[in-house]
């Protein structure tokens, strides 16, 4: 994709979605390879766009801080298998007392007692929100073998207390509440409807495409990663139509965090 395409789309989103709260999440792949992503970041933060990015931290502390003043968001993917997690504690040090920061800790079955080790590590040393993230071994929504006293802690609020709250940040995007037919609210994470089995709401109507859109490497334009409702458009596209109504959920599983994010209801 190239970087004047880019602006090009995302001035057509900024003239739509005028009257609302705008946040870009650029994600991969590992988006901070990309060579044009710093001076696209730079152009969305002084158009008055909130700028987030996903990324496993790989960068050096240098890059890191030439992006830093134009980005509200970070989201830090640790994968034990691969990451250097002395080098992602700087990267978190380098963020986490200027940009909101979060941390999703890919958790392994078979390193699953490194991963928790390390996430007591982090919290006791970071301002950050964290994650034990759940993760799927295929594309049917199936997650990994985990047993059942690791369950227990996937599905529970042990890290949710140790977060510091010394610094407070805009939250585009947070826990979801779930409303009972009774009339009960309670919050959840969207990785408790992962790890607990409850990320099916086929038969909802579905605000993707209303709170969010994504945009494919191909610069492709869907509603979601899910990709229901069919591709909108490219970013090509000399006219986009954005969408105005929900979707109709079809199918069995919501396996995606920024899917699942999105307000559902029946």
């Amino acid at each position: 994709m190239e970087i004047e395409q880019a602006i090009v789309f995302c001035d057509k989103l900024i003239k739509h979605y005028k009257n609302k709260k705008i946040v870009i999440e650029f994600t991969g792949g590992e988006t901070t390879m990309w060579k044009d992503l710093i001076t696209l970041c730079k152009y969305l933060h002084t158009s008055g766009v909130a700028v987030s990015l996903i990324s496993n931290g790989s960068r050096t502390t240098t890059w890191w801080q030439k992006i830093l003043p134009y980005l509200s968001r970070v989201n830090l993917s640790f994968h034990p298998e691969h990451a250097d997690p002395e080098h992602f504690l700087s990267i978190i040090h380098t963020l986490h007392q200027s940009v909101q920061t979060h941390v999703n800790v890919m958790m392994l079955p078979d390193q699953f007692d490194k991963c928790i080790e390390f996430t007591h590590q982090i919290v006791q040393n970071c301002f950050v929100t964290i994650s034990t993230q759940p993760l799927l071994y295929n594309l049917n929504g199936s997650i990994f073998p985990y047993t059942e006293a690791q369950l227990k802690i996937l599905n529970g609020d042990e890290f949710k207390s140790l977060v510091s709250t010394n610094i407070q940040h805009e939250y585009y995007r947070g826990e979801m509440t779930k409303e009972f037919a009774d009339g009960r609210r309670e919050n959840y994470s969207c990785t408790h409807f992962l790890s607990s089995f409850e990320n099916n709401w086929r038969g909802w109507n579905c605000t993707a495409g209303l709170e969010q859109l994504v945009v494919t490497s191909k610069g492709e334009i869907f509603r979601g990663w899910c990709m229901n409702g069919g591709m909108i458009g490219t970013i090509s596209d000399p006219e986009i139509n954005f969408p105005n109504t929900t979707v109709f959920c079809n199918n069995t599983r919501c396996n995606c965090n920024f899917d699942i994010l999105c307000t559902k209801y029946k």
